[in-house]
């Protein structure tokens, strides 16, 4: 059966039409408004007897078909993952007991379930200050594959050349508690452009480049013995 019998036959009676008369609108027979409604033949129907069909019934000729089946409901764990993965900065659990009209007890299952399926996977459920997030579960990526990775992003994405030059500043260690409080709007803006992509991260009241950059550039960690700053070298 393709067409909606039950609406047809709706819409009929509703019009107070005929077999007969509805069979007039449709240059049809009656016994083929008979058979339709008793869902028969719907195999042989026309384009041109669907749109005349909806036409005598004052309705669309996608009304006449009948609505998809919903699609199964997904398990919680899976609702929630896909919930998580939408929003980078994460979720509090009430937060998402809120979006998805769930009982708080359901939302804290569902992450129980979530956080045991994703165990042996290479992304782990983590919880920070109250919100819960998807991450990269980066131990099972060996030294030299994490660094290889982030060189590749780093390489691939596009600064400005201003963009550039204050994260050659935030790199030998020059974006300090006062050189943010005298930032230009321009410099303010690229500082957030960098912390943004990941290039930059907090330090104190200043800032010092992410693990990634200092990757990518080989610089290394700065140390409290270190008076300058970062240092450029190898890192191992």
């Amino acid at each position: 059966m393709l067409l909606d019998v039950r609406l047809i036959l709706e819409r009929r009676l509703a019009l107070g039409l005929s077999r007969p008369a509805l069979a007039k609108r449709v240059s049809r027979s009656s016994s083929v408004i008979e058979r339709l409604e008793r869902g028969d033949n719907h195999d042989r129907l026309t384009l041109d007897l669907v749109v005349a069909l909806a036409r005598a019934l004052a309705v669309q000729p996608g009304d006449l078909f009948p609505a998809a089946a919903p699609r199964p409901t997904q398990p919680d764990d899976t609702r929630v993952e896909a919930a998580l993965a939408m929003v980078d900065k994460g979720l509090a659990a009430s937060e998402l007991a809120q979006g998805l009209g769930w009982a708080y007890d359901r939302v804290l299952a569902a992450l129980g379930a979530l956080g045991e399926r994703l165990r042996p996977t290479g992304i782990n459920l983590h919880q920070h200050a109250g919100r819960w997030r998807l991450r990269s579960r980066v131990a099972v990526l060996g030294r030299d594959e994490q660094r290889g990775i982030e060189q590749a992003r780093v390489a691939n994405a596009r600064l400005s050349l201003y963009d550039a030059q204050v994260l050659a500043q935030v790199v030998v260690g020059d974006v300090t508690a006062r050189w943010v409080a005298d930032a230009s709007n321009a410099q303010r803006v690229s500082l957030a452009t960098l912390m943004r992509l990941g290039y930059a991260e907090p330090s104190g009241a200043g800032l010092k480049p992410t693990q990634a950059v200092r990757y990518s550039l080989g610089v290394e960690e700065p140390t409290p013995a270190s008076k300058g700053g970062t240092t450029l070298g190898s890192k191992v």
